[in-house]
C-alpha cells in the first residue's frame, strides 16, 4: 500500500488500474527493491511515457502508433510491459538511451528498473493474478447488487399489495 500511496496520482491519471499497481508493488517488494526509489522511479517512468511517447518508442524500437493506442485506450500497463520487454534484449548502451528518455538521471532509477526487466515473468503473472482477482471481486460485488435489487423489488412489491389491500379498499 504504500507503493500504491507513491504512484497512485500518477497511476491514476494515466489509466493505470489499481490492481495494476498492486501487481507492480508485490514484484517490487518480491525483488527487494526501496519502495521510496520505486515510486520516484515509477512516477518518472510514467510520466515520460506519457508525455514523451514518441522518442520512447523510438529508443524502444516499438511502434510508435501501437504504443500510443495502447495509451490512449487505457492500456497503459500494458505499454510499461512492453517497454520492458524491449529492454530484454538491448544492449548496454541502447538501454542507456531508453532510460534517459524514461528521465533517468542516475543508478537509482536504473537499478529498479533494471530489476523490473529481469522480473519481468513475474510482473506479467502478478498481473494477471491482480486483474483475475479484481474481475472476481467486481463479479461478486455485481451479483450481491443483483440480489439486493431484487430483494428491494419483492419488498416494494409487498409494500404497494399491503397499500393497495387496506389504504385502497373503501
Amino acid at each position: 500500500t504504500d507503493f500504491i500511496g507513491r504512484v497512485g496520482g500518477i497511476a491514476s491519471a494515466s489509466k493505470i488500474a489499481i490492481s495494476e499497481m498492486a501487481a507492480l508493488g508485490a514484484v517490487t517488494d518480491a525483488s527487494a527493491q526501496s519502495i521510496e526509489i520505486a515510486g520516484t522511479s515509477m512516477n518518472k517512468f510514467i510520466s515520460a511515457l506519457m508525455s514523451n511517447t514518441e522518442n520512447i518508442a523510438y529508443a524502444a524500437n516499438i511502434s510508435v502508433k501501437d504504443l500510443q493506442e495502447l495509451i490512449n485506450n487505457g492500456q497503459t500497463m500494458e505499454a510499461v510491459v512492453r517497454v520492458l520487454e524491449s529492454m530484454q534484449t538491448m544492449s548496454r548502451g541502447a538501454q542507456s538511451a531508453l532510460l534517459k528518455e524514461l528521465g533517468s538521471e542516475g543508478a537509482r532509477m536504473n537499478q529498479y528498473v533494471a530489476a523490473l526487466v529481469s522480473n519481468l515473468d513475474m510482473l506479467k503473472e502478478q498481473l494477471a493474478i491482480s486483474r483475475d482477482a479484481f474481475e472476481e471481486n467486481v463479479s461478486v460485488i455485481n451479483e450481491y447488487n443483483v440480489k439486493q435489487e431484487s430483494a428491494a423489488g419483492i419488498l416494494e412489491r409487498m409494500k404497494n399489495s399491503f397499500k393497495d389491500a387496506f389504504v385502497n379498499s373503501r
